[in-house]
């Protein structure tokens, strides 16, 4: 019975030295991504001359 108290603790030893580096990296690698704003007037324009209702005769309708 002592030699299984001793494995399980050093099992759960080895399992907390294993967890706590991966643990680690992964709360350092998370970050918050931001979507890069869009001037959607600007490739309206571009795109049908700022017409945003335009029919351009491929199913899609607008700029």
């Amino acid at each position: 019975m002592k030699n299984l108290r001793k494995t399980i603790g050093l099992a759960t030893a080895a399992g907390a030295l294993a967890v706590a580096p991966m643990a680690a990296v992964t709360a350092m690698a998370a970050g918050t991504a931001n979507a890069d704003s869009v001037n959607w007037d600007a490739v309206a324009a571009c795109e049908s001359g700022g017409n945003w209702s335009i029919n351009t005769g491929n199913g899609y309708y607008g700029g």
